[in-house]
């Protein structure tokens, strides 16, 4: 397949590269990095429309998603992605996803579980501040690449993305 021969910036190359993506060089990377962000941006869209409507049931897609990261090779969504979009854009498949992300949708599965709970049990204020902060983590990784959770693995488990 084609690679995109310019390169996304030197930031971003790093994030990506802390999410496990350890051993593709820099265009490995950009042509990869519109992929990878694409099951990010699903799944905080999802979120989104499960805490604004303090909806369990949306939330469970997302309960769903996350445990099915961790036992598949990829993320449900890059199966749509490899199969769909990655030909009409031209761009190459995303590739089994890390343990770091594998690491963050175990926590993801925690904390929408928690989430759901809390809107489960009526205790919606709780259920916002905790689904609110979800949020925050989803759009962060899915806008800039920034994935919290696969800092943290990289930290714990001695992983070095320089």
């Amino acid at each position: 397949m084609k690679t995109n021969k310019k390169l996304i910036s030197a930031f971003r190359i790093k994030r990506i590269r802390e999410q496990g993506y350890f051993t593709q060089t820099n265009q490995e990377v950009s042509d990869l990095s519109i992929g990878i962000r694409f099951a990010y941006q699903i799944c905080a869209t999802i979120v989104f429309f499960g805490v604004f409507f303090a909806s369990v049931k949306i939330l469970s897609i997302v309960l769903v998603a996350a445990f099915l990261t961790i036992v598949l090779p990829n993320h449900p969504f890059d199966y749509i992605y490899n199969l769909l979009i990655s030909r009409v854009i031209k761009r190459p498949k995303v590739p089994r996803r890390s343990k770091q992300l594998k690491f963050a949708c175990g926590i993801a599965f925690f904390w929408v579980t928690t989430v759901m709970y809390l809107f489960y049990s009526n205790f919606m204020l709780q259920g916002y501040i905790f689904g609110g902060a979800f949020f925050a983590v989803a759009l962060l990784v899915s806008t800039t690449d920034i994935c919290i959770p696969s800092i943290f693995y990289n930290k714990l488990f001695n992983q070095n993305p320089d």
